[in-house]
């Protein structure tokens, strides 16, 4: 697995959780990194978190047939080209989709995915790195933290 970071911290951090290429996005020409460290194949899948010109950007670093996940609204003026001439899967997730539009088949679907996460997190064989964790009172603190970026981990709300 490749990752883009931020810093040499983040870096040292998917790399001690399994990641083979850890690529510093501010430093290098990550779609480059990406290219080299397959042998010009691309890769696998990407999955895009940061959406606008990332997504578009992201295109040629993508394996012919290969997949790109993005959990954001793509912007009007993507141009699509390279996505299709390297006949990419695409895929654009909205997790709540199902809850927004009682869609009781997909919700059962995204439930048997998180109980397979919760028996694989039981397990051992995956793990979720907590930084955070804040009542649910201190909702608006933790979203702050958010959109401040720069977090590794997950921030987690508690119940009581």
């Amino acid at each position: 697995m490749a990752t883009t970071v931020s810093s040499e911290e983040k870096a040292a951090f998917v790399r001690q959780h399994g990641a083979e290429l850890a690529i510093r996005y501010d430093q290098e020409d990550w779609v480059q990194a990406a290219q080299e460290w397959t042998g010009g194949r691309g890769v696998d899948i990407v999955l895009d978190t940061v959406g606008g010109d990332v997504l578009q950007a992201s295109f040629p670093a993508v394996r012919y047939g290969g997949d790109l996940v993005t959990i954001l609204q793509p912007q009007p003026d993507t141009d699509w080209s390279v996505a299709r001439q390297r006949n990419l899967r695409l895929s654009l997730e909205w997790m709540l989709a199902p809850m927004r539009y009682g869609i009781k088949d997909a919700l059962q679907e995204q439930t048997t995915i998180l109980q397979k996460c919760a028996s694989l997190l039981d397990g051992g064989r995956l793990g979720a790195y907590v930084a955070r964790t804040f009542p649910l009172e201190e909702a608006a603190q933790a979203h702050a933290l958010l959109e401040a970026g720069s977090m590794t981990g997950k921030i987690v709300l508690t119940i009581s």
